[in-house]
């Protein structure tokens, strides 16, 4: 542990004093007393909220969401419990279906990850059919190509027209010069950054990364590390942010389910996931064998601890919710399943919110639909003007 916070330092000070694309290094210090918890509202980071109902008929029911992509015009939706995927408009009115289950031509067994391309206009698909395979599809769900595919990997992103590939195996795994993170590069997939093999007790990262597009550049996060590195438009990869941590931290295993990891938790700090955007940082931690959210304001460099309790939606609410993802334009997004909604409110002591549930539209909707109706999504804008200060209170 010394040796890492002395890494860490090291960091601080070349990058304090070299201005980088992500720019200054920061630290967010999760080593101090998290006894204090905040209350934090919707309303004090954000100001508007996109309420989509996903149309539910025979042809899209969906059971788990997996995964979930956007673009101005589109939602992808993987449902991993069906194996398969699944196009709507943005209003959330159902397009298609993307591609088929199987093991022919252009077919996938199971998705892996996905992603639209950087103008929107085809569908990435990593998959398992039944190797690891690259697919691409158009907007009408059909097959259209297959791109180079190495190393087993578990994430990818579009930026910059150059797609990107994480790998959460350490590289041991591989016969060749094994990667953490590469690029597409003229047909070749160009190694950016390798995870050095010293953990050999840790779990997999698949599954347990992000890629998140903050203006000009790439934000990447992986379990096995305490940095969020930023890729530019040059595909340099650089740290910005640096994360300390108690010193009995160890790193989830993404395999076993967190709390019978008796034997080894203990009173362990445990790192659950990380989502970064613009403007603040969601993170979530087991702390001797109980749940912290946190979120962390970059331009305020400071933290607000919730424990175990979730954020209230006072704008479209009251709802409780926590990201499921962070997506471009500075915008998360939350998933909410129909007999949720129904019963949100009921633990929820009485806040000021837009509208009352007798006179809204959204209530009125939610109180007439069917437990069994596909999710709502919450489409939440972090743009806000003026933000409340809540470090200072």
């Amino acid at each position: 542990m010394k040796n890492s916070v002395l890494l860490i330092l090291l960091l601080l000070l070349f990058y304090g004093c070299n201005r980088n694309p992500g720019g200054q290094l920061q630290l967010i210090d999760l080593s101090g007393d998290t006894s204090t918890k905040d209350n934090i509202h919707l309303s004090d980071i954000s100001d508007n909220v996109e309420i989509v109902f996903l149309e539910t008929n025979d042809s899209c029911l969906i059971g788990n969401i997996w995964d979930i992509e956007v673009t101005d015009n589109f939602i992808l939706i993987v449902d991993q419990s069906m194996y398969k995927m699944l196009l709507f408009a943005r209003d959330g009115k159902f397009i298609t279906k993307v591609g088929t289950r199987g093991h022919g031509p252009g077919e996938y067994v199971q998705v892996v990850d996905c992603c639209f391309n950087s103008n929107g206009e085809e569908i990435m698909v990593l998959c398992n059919a039944p190797n690891r395979e690259m697919h691409v599809y158009d907007l009408n769900g059909k097959f259209i190509d297959e791109l180079p595919c190495e190393n087993l990997p578990s994430r990818i992103s579009s930026f910059n027209s150059k797609l990107y590939y994480h790998h959460g195996l350490p590289s041991s795994q591989f016969d060749n010069d094994g990667y953490s993170l590469g690029v597409l590069d003229n047909s070749n997939i160009k190694q950016l950054f390798k995870r050095p093999d010293n953990n050999p007790g840790m779990a997999l990262a698949i599954h347990k990364s992000h890629f998140t597009e903050i203006g000009n550049q790439l934000s990447f996060w992986e379990m096995y590390y305490d940095t969020v590195y930023y890729i530019d438009e040059q595909s340099q990869i650089v740290p910005r942010f640096a994360i300390n941590h108690k010193e009995n931290y160890i790193y989830a295993n993404g395999l076993i389910p967190i709390f019978e990891q008796s034997q080894s938790i203990g009173n362990s700090t445990v790192m659950l996931d990380l989502l970064d955007c613009k403007d603040y940082i969601f993170i979530k931690m087991a702390v001797e064998r109980k749940f912290e959210n946190v979120i962390y304001d970059k331009s305020q460099e400071c933290l607000y601890h919730i424990g175990d309790r979730l954020m209230i939606n006072d704008i479209a609410g009251p709802i409780k919710f926590w990201p499921f993802k962070t997506l471009k334009n500075n915008l998360i997004c939350s998933v909410h399943q129909m007999n949720e909604l129904k019963e949100s409110g009921k633990d929820i002591a009485p806040i000021t919110h837009t509208d009352s549930r007798k006179n809204s539209s959204f209530w009125r909707y939610v109180d007439s639909a069917s437990l069994y109706d596909n999710q709502c999504l919450l489409f939440i804008n972090l743009n806000r003007k003026n933000t409340k200060n809540k470090c200072e209170e």
